[in-house]
């Protein structure tokens, strides 16, 4: 069968309001506003990494408004360019202004801005697809795309994703009021809807990617009917395909004109390799996907899609739609193979508009006589299901019926808020005001996150003042955890090993634990404070105080064992690792994650320093460049001391290079054969004088490079 791809009949298509609907908006902005209040008032936590993360930046955007809108417009267009941005907060400063920017008053805010437009813009495309009165297929889809657990997840937990989908919903409506994309204005329109979503949250790009497979693929099927009424012409073709481009085109430069560092940074990174530590099994891929919906959401949608593809009018939507959640299913279950209550906004407008398909072909075909009690079933089951996907039932349906509901995503508990509170008071008294900590766990019950959110929460922003050092926590990822552990002048462990992911997948956050915890070299560096904190579920936290600093053999050595312990090199981890042992350096990454360095040198005796390791490949024959420069002219010069890190942790020095102001700022050494284990570069004074006059450098550009013939020294 050849489906026919047309816009539906007139009398589905543009929905007039009438009087009432303003009411039912409100009414349902309402219902909104209480579901979420409810929800909120039930968690007892400290909200903690991504589902606190946004409500910070939120937060923080907001609080800038206040001081100065014009820096709030400069920190968010700032962002723009990283892997997560601010793009998300601009229209949430109206409510969060007015509301402030507490938990209740932020997720109020996600909900008015974000949820309630999408529930809409769903009741909108079910206007649009079902063959039906519009106002009546308008209110239905929107009942039950509030009705839908999954629909309220990502905004209950923080996430802004629901903003992402909105603007796919607002694309899938611009193509549904012309299919064929006649109007000029439709294709570049929905390039830059597309575009926007990816902008909001970088995950959308898979669902832009399955929306623009679907609109290809009605293209084809419209071309190919169309080509053959014109006795097999091509000309349809070409111009659904122009079409298509334009779309794509249009997406493109709204990218590359708001956020080119964005795109480039995409177009460098391995997003499947960073984040190979979160992938599941496509088996357990499909599981996730059909219990966040439930058994009868899915049957319902299905059975509801494949009657639609049955209605001539609707037809060519339906197949969209269809099309369009099919494709975004098979490459998030085969590809991507995360799992997320946000990124279930991928498949809940198709399983929303399936539903109300469904619940339309159930009245039809269902006996004059059954159908209010059909249709009633229906709406309970669906009233049930939201109860019962968002943990506020008192109990969860019986054994053999629970695979007919939503999985639950209750309000979030904390197992201990106490001894977390315990442990924060305890750490303000212990450790001085900026004293650097550094938190070797990585679970919902203790975290490095965990513990700055809880003294935020219990202090307030302005009273924090523990310094919780950025740890790595996930293997593909992050970065070794040995620069981190060398600044820190107190670490907590747990005991046993918290993780959050399994935990061959968090050897980062294992290793800097028994690190520290042990009985090595690294370890008598550290000597334990007398108080224990104990949590439930048998979990035991330890404060571990630097009696010294580390020192360089040490170091070497520790590097080696934290490589072997690891195995693969963290995801994040660039080619060069920079080591802190006391010195105020400054380091940043340039796009070829290079590290520019702004430090100060260390003594030649042996005393603190900053060093830098090289663990990526050495070719036989190697070159060392980069770009040395001074602040002030008045330095009598600095070396960079050269050694290689054998197997067993010792230093083989190879030899130094001098630089000094004058000289020229770029430098090329060849360096000896490649040998076993990291090159290290040490930054030390040129000379054993006392008193140097200041000798702040930079040093940036540095990098090993196969050597040229006639390579010599620099």
């Amino acid at each position: 069968m050849t489906a026919r791809v047309s816009a539906p009949p007139a009398r589905a298509g543009r929905r007039r309001p009438r009087r009432g609907d303003g009411g039912l908006a409100l009414a349902l902005a309402a219902a909104i506003v209480l579901v979420a209040a409810l929800y909120v008032s039930r968690e007892r936590t400290f909200y903690a990494h991504d589902v606190g993360g946004y409500h910070d930046t939120a937060g923080g955007v907001a609080a800038l408004w206040r001081r100065s809108p014009g820096a709030a417009w400069r920190a968010v267009a700032g962002s723009l360019g990283g892997e997560y941005n601010a793009l998300y907060t601009l229209p949430l400063l109206p409510p969060l202004l007015l509301l402030g920017d507490s938990r209740p008053a932020y997720v109020t805010a996600l909900a008015l801005v974000y949820l309630l437009p999408f529930v809409l813009a769903l009741g909108a495309l079910g206007a649009r697809l079902l063959p039906c009165r519009p106002r009546r297929a308008f209110w239905g889809t929107a009942a039950l795309a509030a009705l839908t657990p999954a629909a309220w997840v990502p905004t209950l937990r923080g996430y802004p994703d629901t903003g992402a989908a909105l603007l796919l919903a607002l694309a899938a409506r611009a193509y549904l009021g012309d299919p064929a994309l006649r109007r000029w204005w439709r294709a570049p329109a929905i390039g830059a809807l597309l575009a926007l979503a990816v902008l909001v949250r970088r995950h959308f790009a898979y669902a832009a990617l399955a929306f623009l497979a679907a609109l290809a693929l009605l293209a084809l099927l419209r071309g190919l009917r169309e080509g053959r009424r014109a006795g097999w012409s091509w000309r349809p073709l070409r111009a659904a395909g122009w079409r298509l481009l334009a779309i794509a085109l249009a997406g493109a430069g709204t990218l590359l004109l708001v956020a080119p560092a964005f795109v480039a940074r995409a177009l460098r990174t391995d997003y499947f390799a960073l984040h190979r530590s979160y992938l599941h099994p496509p088996a357990a891929l499909a599981g996730w996907a059909a219990a966040s919906y439930g058994a009868v959401a899915w049957l319902a949608a299905v059975a509801g899609l494949g009657w639609l593809l049955r209605q001539p009018g609707a037809r060519g939507a339906a197949l969209f739609f269809a099309a369009r959640g099919g494709l975004a299913l098979a490459v998030w279950t085969l590809v991507v193979r995360q799992v997320d209550p946000h990124y279930t906004l991928h498949f809940t407008p198709v399983v929303v508009l399936g539903l109300a398909a469904g619940g339309l072909a159930l009245w039809r075909r269902a006996a004059a006589r059954v159908r209010p009690l059909a249709l009633g079933a229906f709406g309970l089951w669906a009233v049930a299901n939201l109860v019962v996907g968002l943990g506020l039932a008192p109990a969860a349906p019986a054994a053999p019926l629970r695979p007919l509901f939503a999985a639950a995503a209750p309000p979030l508990v904390h197992p201990d808020p106490e001894a977390v509170a315990h442990l924060v008071a305890y750490l303000r008294a212990a450790a001085p005001a900026g004293a650097p900590i550094y938190v070797a766990a990585s679970s919902p019950t203790l975290s490095g996150d965990l513990l700055v959110q809880a003294e935020r929460a219990l202090y307030g922003r302005d009273g924090a003042r523990l310094a919780v050092l950025a740890a790595p926590e996930v293997d593909s990822r992050d970065f070794y955890p040995l620069p981190p552990l060398l600044q820190a002048r107190y670490v907590v462990v747990a005991t046993p090993f918290q993780h959050h992911l399994p935990p061959g997948e968090q050897d980062v956050v294992r290793v800097a634990a028994a690190l520290v915890a042990g009985e090595g070299a690294f370890a008598r560096d550290f000597a334990p404070l007398p108080r224990r904190f104990a949590f439930a579920g048998g979990v035991t936290a330890t404060i571990y105080a630097r009696q010294r600093p580390t020192p360089r053999p040490t170091m070497a050595r520790t590097l080696r064992l934290m490589q072997l312990a690891v195995g693969a090199r963290p995801g994040g981890q660039p080619d060069w690792l920079v080591l802190d042992r006391g010195l105020p350096a400054g380091v940043t990454w340039d796009a070829d994650r290079r590290p520019v360095v702004s430090a100060y040198p260390g003594p030649r005796d042996g005393g603190p320093a900053t060093t830098l390791a090289h663990l990526g490949p050495r070719p036989p024959r190697a070159t060392l460049t980069g770009r040395l420069s001074f602040r002030d002219p008045r330095c009598p010069g600095v070396a960079l001391r050269l050694a290689r890190l054998g197997p067993d942790g010792t230093l083989a020095p190879l030899f130094e290079l001098a630089r000094a102001p004058g000289l020229p700022e770029t430098f090329a050494v060849t360096l000896p054969g490649p040998g076993e284990g990291p090159l290290l570069v040490e930054i030390v004074h040129l000379d054993a004088t006392r008193g140097h006059p200041p000798c702040t450098l930079t040093l940036a550009e540095l990098a090993v490079q196969p050597a040229a013939a006639g390579d010599g020294g620099g």
